[in-house]
């Protein structure tokens, strides 16, 4: 019979820890706060310096018009004309003017973009908080917004 003998005893095995619900706690309202800031970076950047930023406005404040006009040459100009885009502007134009609409567009999915990444491994923060501010990344959030906000 052989005998096998792990490479390592269980003397040398370093278990962590276990965060305690409040340290946990403090953790992710410090990942919160981050994510948060993160978005808040992105929406204040100025309008005017991306490209097709006033189509975005355009968007913003007339896609109630625009998505009626494609309702009006029927159901298939409708479903290929980004439905969901032109209804979620819609529903926020009632509450927020264009700017504003854009703003939220770039920041609220940036932040939880933000947020599922920080939070997926502690022990890596900087790093993941590094893979935020790629170029890939970043544009996503301020040039692609649709591709950002899906």
């Amino acid at each position: 019979m052989i005998d096998f003998q792990p490479p390592f005893s269980r003397q040398s095995v370093v278990v962590m820890p276990r965060l305690t619900a409040r340290t946990r706690s403090l953790h992710l309202l410090a990942i919160l706060l981050v994510a948060v800031t993160y978005g808040c970076f992105f929406a204040a950047l100025p309008l005017e310096l991306f490209r097709d930023r006033s189509n975005y406005l355009i968007y913003a404040g007339y896609s109630c018009p625009i998505f009626l006009g494609y309702w009006a040459k029927g159901l298939l100009s409708v479903l290929s004309n980004e439905p969901v885009w032109l209804l979620l502007n819609s529903g926020l134009s009632i509450v927020l003017e264009p700017e504003a609409i854009v703003r939220l567009v770039i920041g609220g999915p940036a932040s939880i973009v933000a947020y599922l990444v920080l939070r997926s491994d502690p022990k890596n923060f900087i790093w993941l908080l590094l893979f935020l501010f790629l170029p890939q990344v970043f544009k996503n959030h301020v040039i692609h917004l649709r591709q950002g906000l899906a």
